[in-house]
C-alpha cells in the first residue's frame, strides 16, 4: 500500500526518502537508528534554546522573533498564523493577538496569507 503526504518546512531542511526495503536487515536499522540519533542530538540546542526562550521571553517577543526568522531578509513572506504560532511556540490564538498588536502599530502589515514588515527597526526592538 502506498502513503502520500505533503509536508511543509518551518526552517530550511533536509529530507531524505527511506523505503521499508532498505531498513530490512538489522545492519540497516542500526544504521538508521544511528542517524536519527545524530539528528536528534545536533537539534537538542535548539530544542533547548526554544524551552528556555518559551520560559522566559513574551509572546510578544516570540513572535516577533518568529517574523524574523521566516521573514529572513526578505520585506514580506507568505505565511500562515499557524506557522508563526509553531515557530514561536505559542497557540494560534495568541500569535493572531500579536500579529494584530503588530499590524496596529504599524510595524506589519497582514494580507491574506502574507506577512510584510514595514518598519524592521521597530519589529528588531521587540525581540
Amino acid at each position: 500500500t502506498q502513503h502520500q503526504t505533503t509536508a511543509r518546512a518551518l526552517t530550511d531542511c533536509e529530507i531524505q526518502l527511506l523505503r521499508a526495503s532498505a531498513i530490512g536487515d538489522d545492519r540497516r536499522r542500526y544504521q538508521l537508528l544511528d542517524v536519527a540519533t545524530a539528528v536528534l542530538m545536533a537539534q537538542r540546542g535548539e530544542i533547548l534554546d526554544r524551552l528556555v526562550d518559551s520560559a522566559h521571553r513574551s509572546a510578544g517577543a516570540r513572535v516577533a522573533g518568529a517574523l524574523r526568522r521566516l521573514v529572513g531578509d526578505a520585506a514580506s513572506a507568505e505565511v500562515t498564523q499557524d506557522i508563526v504560532a509553531e515557530v514561536a511556540a505559542v497557540v494560534r490564538v495568541t500569535a493572531n493577538a500579536e500579529l494584530r498588536r503588530l499590524a496596529e502599530r504599524r510595524i506589519i502589515r497582514l494580507d491574506r496569507k502574507r506577512i510584510t514588515i514595514v518598519d524592521r527597526p521597530a519589529l528588531d526592538r521587540l525581540t
